[in-house]
C-alpha cells in the first residue's frame, strides 16, 4: 500500500511541477484523502498558500539569485529551505524524504 501511496505522491507532485508550479509546503498534513462515495480513497494536495510559480526565460527555468525566506514546515522543509535559499522542485521531493 506504502508504495502505492508513494507513487501516487509523486505523480502529484509532477501535476503541480509539470504546471509550472512548486507547493514549497509538503508534508503529511498536506495530502488528504477523501472519504464521500465520489471522493473515496482520492488523494488530494491541499494548502497552496505557499507555492510559488517556477521562473522560466525562454523555457528554461532559471536559478534563483537571491536569498529566500524560510518555508514550510520546520519538520519537513529541505535544507534549501533552511539555508534561506529559494526554493525548487527538488524540494517539494525532498521534503518526502
Amino acid at each position: 500500500y506504502s508504495e502505492c501511496l508513494q507513487g501516487t505522491i509523486r505523480h502529484i507532485l509532477q501535476v503541480v511541477h509539470s504546471k509550472g508550479f512548486v507547493h514549497r509546503d509538503i508534508k503529511p498534513g498536506n495530502f488528504l484523502i477523501g472519504n464521500s462515495s465520489n471522493t473515496s480513497g482520492i488523494l488530494k494536495l491541499v494548502d497552496f498558500e505557499l507555492c510559488k510559480k517556477i521562473h522560466k526565460v525562454d523555457g528554461i527555468i532559471t536559478k534563483p539569485t537571491n536569498k529566500g525566506k524560510f518555508r514550510g514546515s520546520l519538520m519537513y522543509a529541505s535544507l534549501n529551505s533552511h539555508k534561506l535559499v529559494e526554493l525548487g522542485r527538488n524540494d517539494d521531493l525532498i521534503s518526502l524524504l
